[in-house]
């Protein structure tokens, strides 16, 4: 039988008493790690955290730029911040990831 919304013979203080021991029991609400975003290289398709890889943008001229903040406006691609993968890049890979058919030749702007 229920009067008023509550559960007859169940005080809503006993209720509550019983969803906090088990909050202690197992160890308190749970915490979530902090999200770390995964990003995979254009050059050699390796996947790593954001923090790792460097970011390129096109800028208004259409030239290659590279975002260190990570924060430019735009279309963006990751390389590895080795050199290796940044020298070794296919043009054609560039221009797919930044969806553009033509990048001004040059060197990167540093912002």
């Amino acid at each position: 039988m229920r009067t008023r919304g509550k559960a007859v013979g169940k005080r809503s203080d006993e209720r509550f008493r019983d969803s906090e021991s088990r909050l202690r029991e197992t160890g308190g609400p749970r915490r979530h790690k902090k999200h770390d975003p995964i990003r995979t290289c254009i050059s050699c398709g390796s996947k790593r955290s954001k923090a790792h890889l460097l970011r390129l943008v096109l800028d208004e001229h259409r030239c290659m730029a590279m975002d260190h903040a990570g924060t430019e406006p735009g279309r963006g691609a990751y390389v590895c911040r080795e050199g290796s993968c940044l020298e070794q890049l296919p043009r054609k890979r560039l221009e797919r990831a930044l969806r553009c058919k033509t990048i001004q030749q040059g060197q990167p702007v540093q912002r």
